[in-house]
């Protein structure tokens, strides 16, 4: 038990050991003349024909023409010995249809006639397929024996028995339900894609299996598993008590598949595009007519699917159907790529990666593959997840190869060099490695883990990146989903993780519930619409997530295109506030010549000056249609009923154009329609939660509302503002505050900045909740990063007193008295500050304390020097040197240290208790005696100790009176002297209690150094006549004697004659 230590009194608590048990007193089942409880032990294995078992009819018609036949047999036997099981077969071998239905209608003795098992997929759509084609082999209906739940989506009933669902509702049904009642197998399909949902799910339904569960069975299945198999195998024996996890390799079924390396795209815009329609049409030329099959292309994301498929479709015979396949598809859509080709026809199917393992198209023969992929990336000092696209990996590449050989031989055609292909890593990265954790430190918190101890202690495949768990716990922190120091999950976090949303917009979503009926209803519109697909098309489209809200609201009865679009146009201009305007003041004429905006559907002119007077036109899908003048006709009258409400409160811009900000560009009707049904699932969402417990953290009546529609009391009255309070809530490290007019925004979270074009009405803005950022460059550089999303936040809702009860201020802002020393001008400086994590609101001055001045005074010392500080004189410095040197070298070490570490490291003791009331240098050299507080800092008798071991002048026998230099890199003091005024010295003097030799430097008559040496007596013995000789050249009328020992010194070129 010590791997599951760390959880284990978390799932005990709920009540929960020991309620589940299973009934291995019955007798074994026989099937094909054998028990198949004969108890032995199942290793990895060979996949040979198994030996005949007795399944439902059902499923044999199905398993019969499918090539995971020759392996299911010996997975149910493996299944009845082992709670773990690793499989790995091709890509359309059926192991996602026919593993599952053969655990229920072969009835092992593990499984009640009335338990369940779990499909995992890591989609939607292939969810969805999965059970329908499941229900389909039954002939039943979806929901029936087999059914599906996805996020706000199920189809299930009491007699199902097969539930497929997508990775979290696993994760937070095994939040709510540890021990999974009823729940007696869970299968993880397409494990190889490592997503961090599934990485986490089986690590918690592992620990079940060790301390609830022991009985429960766990499958994990791939077409491509990599070195992942024998880890997930390892993995899953451990805590069984039993035999091993079996990991059993199908060869399958399959046909010759033709690689065909075309090299790779260029880099510009459009290259991919380009050479992936190029591709495509290669092989249905190669492989002309009906006879060649369907074509599968792989590409990375939607915008480049749309754009092929534009291509594609441009003069297409009308025997060739080109059909696009990706998440955000209707379902409709996504249903016709799926199916078989009518006959006498063809089609290329282009999709993203979702076709690579989780569905199976009928009749491809043909893959052209990009070899490119997106995935999400997260950077933990910004606190953002981009989507980056890369090479794919050989494992990838090598499903997305096999799809071309299902039914016949087939060709592959890759968008890459053989070389490159050599370079590409073998298996996917794990999203563990490179995700937002936030979402996983709150299932752990919410599971009882809250440390790193107990995260090692889960059985992971790969763990998660210890720094970047740490930063997320912290955010959990800051949104008040766990306590301080404790990390244990708090009332709020608990209700976040029932929410089927990130963390950052479970806590929006509940901060809006708590302020009433329409903020709840706002909150969950938002939530939609940062979960999914932008809903505008267009890379210039507006950074502000209002205009999102504004096509949402478009949606109305009939589309975007649709009546709902008029009557919120007419709706929203009839609300707005209409300016007072004085009679004799006219209108501005709209002058026909200024640069216009023109809207998706204008076919710009073909000439010279074709981008001349448009200026950021959307780079979206353009539909054909609209002259130029209608066009620019169309754009000024949109722009003018936008700016109708200019003069509204709202803090940036006017109402209609802030909300209306989305005419002009195309709206996404797939992805508006599945906003506006994921509104209505949040509401119900947190209806269902209120209801749960009691509702006390909520206002009355959330839940309700129109989900695709404003309510205009709202908004134009306390709800003005409410995205940008919001999304504030949401991200509390991205409140941005406006350093510069030219759009700049100091981040709360005190890494880096962000801006918007000053072009976009959000660069006016004083503060900003941004909810996206992209990169302005590939280093990632924060000076360059771009605001992509964002609502303008007032500075009243961030007041404490400026917003209702709840008010925004208590959740984000703090006050803070900065009192410290300015560099610039050298002084005290006292501010009063609003803050959002580091971004300073606002600032004032008020009068400090007088320890707060003299603090920040020492701070100033500090920063300039003692010294420059006090602005003693030269004359005090040289006693400080020579105190500093009897102390150090001469013997003195009883006199105080009067370095400059010394000195500020005794600050408070010796100049503190004279700042009060100074406040900058200036003020300190009027009012204190820089060269006294020093001196004052020996006593007499020293300082007279001082004046006799270490005087300031040497009388040499010339007569002069020289200056030592206490002052010197090697810590020894200097005398300099040139070399006729020490005739006559035999020895060196010497200096302090310890006799100390001085450092003597002779000088040339033109006071040039010849000489160092701390023995005179050596230097005129040994080294005196090669001097002399060398100067006596260069200075002939000078005093070169024979004995300098007992030669008479002077301080001219020769000693005056007497």
């Amino acid at each position: 038990m010590s791997s599951v230590h760390a959880s284990a009194s978390a799932l005990a608590w709920r009540g929960v050991v020991g309620q589940h048990r299973v009934d291995r007193a019955r007798p074994p089942t026989r099937r094909g003349g054998r028990s198949i409880a004969s108890g032995r032990r199942v290793a990895t294995v060979s996949c040979e024909a198994g030996e005949a078992r007795a399944i439902d009819p059902r499923l044999d018609a199905v398993v019969d023409s499918l090539p995971i036949r020759e392996v299911l047999y010996r997975c149910l036997d493996a299944l009845d010995e082992s709670t773990g099981l690793v499989l790995q077969a091709p890509p359309g071998a059926g192991k996602t249809t026919a593993l599952p239905l053969a655990m229920i209608l072969s009835n092992p003795a593990w499984l009640p006639r009335t338990g369940k098992v779990i499909v995992l997929e890591p989609r939607r759509l292939a969810a969805r397929a999965a059970a329908t084609r499941m229900a389909s082999i039954l002939n039943e209906p979806v929901g029936k024996t087999v059914g599906y739940s996805v996020r706000f989506e199920s189809k299930v009933s009491p007699a199902t028995r097969v539930e497929v669902v997508t990775e979290g509702v696993l994760v937070r049904r095994l939040q709510r339900d540890p021990s999974l009642d009823g729940v007696f197998a869970i299968v993880f399909d397409e494990f190889h894609e490592r997503s961090l949902d599934a990485d986490v799910a089986l690590a918690l339904a592992s620990e079940t299996r060790s301390a609830l569960r022991p009985d429960l069975r766990l499958v994990v299945m791939s077409a491509t598993l990599g070195d992942v198999g024998p880890r997930a195998s390892e993995m899953l024996s451990r805590g069984d008590g039993g035999p091993s996890c079996p990991l059993l390799v199908s060869e399958g079924k399959s046909f010759p598949v033709e690689t065909v390396y075309l090299g790779p795209p260029g880099r510009n815009f459009g290259d991919l595009e380009d050479a992936t329609v190029a591709a495509v049409r290669r092989a249905l030329s190669d492989a002309p007519g009906v006879d060649g099959g369907d074509v599968l292309c792989f590409l990375p994301g939607a915008a480049e699917i749309n754009r092929v498929v534009a291509a594609l479709r441009d003069g297409q015979s009308e025997s060739l159907s080109v059909l696009p396949l990706y998440g955000a598809l209707g379902q409709a859509e996504q249903q016709a790529a799926l199916a078989p080709a009518p006959g006498g026809t063809r089609r290329v199917v282009v999709s993203t990666p979702i076709a690579e393992s989780s569905l199976t198209i009928p009749g491809v023969r043909i893959v052209v593959d990009s070899g490119l992929a997106r995935r999400p990336r997260f950077d933990s000092n910004k606190g953002m997840t981009r989507l980056d696209t890369a090479l794919i990996s050989v494992a990838s590449a090598d499903q997305r190869r096999g799809r071309a050989g299902r039914v016949a031989p087939g060709t592959c055609y890759r968008l890459w060099s053989e070389r490159t292909h050599a370079q590409l890593a073998s298996d996917a990265e794990p999203e563990i490695a490179n995700a937002d954790l936030a979402p996983l430190a709150l299932d752990l918190a919410t599971w009882g883990i809250r440390d790193d101890e107990g995260v090692t202690s889960l059985p992971w495949l790969d763990p998660p990146p210890a720094g970047r768990l740490s930063a997320a716990r912290d955010l959990l922190t800051r949104l008040g989903a766990t306590e301080e120091g404790t990390g244990r999950v708090t009332p709020l976090g608990e209700r976040m993780a029932r929410l089927p949303l990130h963390p950052r917009l479970a806590r929006m979503v509940l901060w809006g519930a708590s302020r009433g009926p329409e903020s709840c209803r706002m909150a969950c519109q938002i939530a939609a619409v940062l979960s999914d697909r932008d809903l505008l098309r267009g890379r210039d489209a507006p950074a502000d997530v209002r205009a999102r809200l504004g096509a949402l609201w478009s949606l109305g009865d009939g589309g975007a295109d649709g009546p709902g679009l008029a009557r919120w146009s007419l709706e929203a201009r009839a609300a707005e506030p209409t300016p007072a305007v004085p009679p004799s003041t006219p209108k501005a004429p709209i002058d026909p010549a200024a640069p216009v905006r023109v809207p998706i559907g204008t076919k710009l002119p073909k000439g010279k000056n074709k981008g001349g007077k448009f200026k950021g036109a959307p780079k979206g899908r353009r539909p054909a249609g609209g002259g130029v003048q209608a066009a620019a006709k169309a754009a000024r009258a949109a722009a003018s009923s936008a700016g109708a409400g200019s003069s509204s409160a709202s803090s940036v811009g006017g109402f209609g154009a802030a909300y209306g900000g989305y005419r002009g560009f195309e709206i996404d009707r797939n992805a508006t329609r599945e906003a506006g049904k994921v509104v209505s699932q949040l509401l119900n969402a947190v209806k269902v939660l209120a209801a749960d417990d009691g509702g006390e953290w909520c206002a009355p009546g959330v839940g309700g509302g129109d989900p695709r529609g404003p309510c205009w009391d709202f908004l134009l009255g306390e709800g003005e503002n409410e995205a940008g309070v919001l999304l504030a809530v949401a991200y509390p490290d991205r409140v941005g505050v406006r350093r510069s007019k030219g759009g700049n925004f100091q981040l709360s979270g005190g890494v880096g900045a962000a801006s918007v074009p000053g072009s976009d009405p959000l660069a006016r803005a004083e503060v900003l909740a941004i909810a996206e950022m992209t990169s302005g460059d590939v280093g990632g550089g924060a000076r360059n990063d771009r605001v992509r999303l964002a609502a303008p936040v007032p500075l009243t809702a961030l007041e404490p007193d400026g917003d209702r009860p709840g008010c925004l201020a208590d959740a984000l802002c703090r006050r803070r008295d900065s009192v410290s020393w300015a560099s610039a001008s050298k002084a005290v400086v006292a501010r009063r500050q609003l803050c959002v994590g580091d971004a300073v609101l606002r600032e004032s001055p008020f009068q400090p304390t007088p320890d707060e001045t003299v603090e920040a005074m020492l701070c100033g010392v500090k920063e300039m020097g003692v010294r420059a500080a006090l602005g003693w004189s030269d004359k005090t410095e040289s006693w400080r040197r020579r105190v500093m040197w009897l102390r150090t070298a001469g013997g003195a070490d009883h006199l105080p240290d009067l370095s400059d570490a010394a000195l500020e490291a005794t600050l408070d003791d010796w100049l503190a208790p004279m700042l009060p009331g100074v406040t900058s240098k200036s003020a300190m050299h009027k009012q204190l005696d820089g060269d006294g507080l020093v001196r004052c800092l020996l006593t007499y008798e020293q300082t007279m100790e001082v004046d006799q071991s270490c005087p300031t002048h040497v009388v040499v026998p010339s007569g002069s009176r020289l200056p030592l230099d206490y002052d010197t890199p090697g810590g020894t003091p200097v005398l300099r002297a040139r070399l006729q005024e020490l005739f006559g010295m035999a020895e060196t003097p010497t200096i302090g209690p310890k006799r100390v030799p001085i450092e003597v430097h002779l000088l040339s008559p033109a006071s040039r150094p010849v000489q160092v040496t701390t023995d005179l007596a050596s230097f005129w013995k040994n080294t005196y006549f090669d001097v002399a000789k060398e100067l006596k050249g260069r200075y002939p009328k000078h005093y070169w004697p024979d004995d300098p020992t007992t030669a008479v010194a002077t301080n001219r070129a020769k000693p005056r004659s007497k």
